[in-house]
């Protein structure tokens, strides 16, 4: 059952991240080409919100997955922070834009441009992160990784040591 939930988690992420990178991208060059009625871009902004806050529920539910290996921790870390990057960014251009709008009418600046691209370079980021992390040669290098580790051994006093590796004989140090 576990895995059934992890492959629809996983399922929901890729299509959440998909449509936001879809959406970011088709808003960018609607706008660079001419222009984007006003309903238009609230409404893909609300679509972005709503993907981009699912990706982030979806990564913070998946998260104890990796927990197990460092290295792929790591990366799921830098993952989550790339997206929140990301989500930051859209929040700044959605309202520096709705404020220009409202003030002036006018279209999205240059830093508006510059900034819904550098989201677009993240999310792909992101994504590939995501590849990683979901790889299948990922998983089997922290199974071996998780293998490799020392075992403890419970003593009987009940506390828990690490097992020391054993030494051939002769090699336990010099003698004075």
């Amino acid at each position: 059952m576990k895995h059934y939930i992890s492959l629809i988690f996983d399922t929901l992420h890729a299509l959440a991240l998909s449509l936001w990178i879809g959406v970011e991208a088709s808003t960018l060059i609607l706008i660079g080409v001419g222009g984007v009625p006003h309903l238009l871009l609230m409404r893909s902004d609300a679509l972005m919100e709503i993907s981009g806050f699912v990706v982030v529920g979806l990564q913070f539910l998946t998260r104890r997955r990796y927990q197990q290996n460092r290295t792929l921790f790591v990366g799921d870390g830098i993952r989550h922070l790339l997206t929140f990057a990301a989500l930051l960014f859209m929040e700044y251009v959605k309202l520096n834009v709705h404020m220009k709008y409202k003030a002036i009418s006018a279209a999205p600046g240059q830093l508006e441009l510059s900034l819904a691209a550098l989201q677009i370079l993240i999310l792909t980021a992101v994504s590939g992160f995501t590849i990683w992390l979901q790889s299948p040669h990922a998983l089997a290098f922290a199974a071996t990784m998780n293998a490799a580790r020392p075992r403890a051994v419970v003593n009987s006093q009940n506390a828990v040591k690490p097992v020391r590796p054993v030494q051939p004989p002769g090699k336990k140090g010099a003698k004075r």
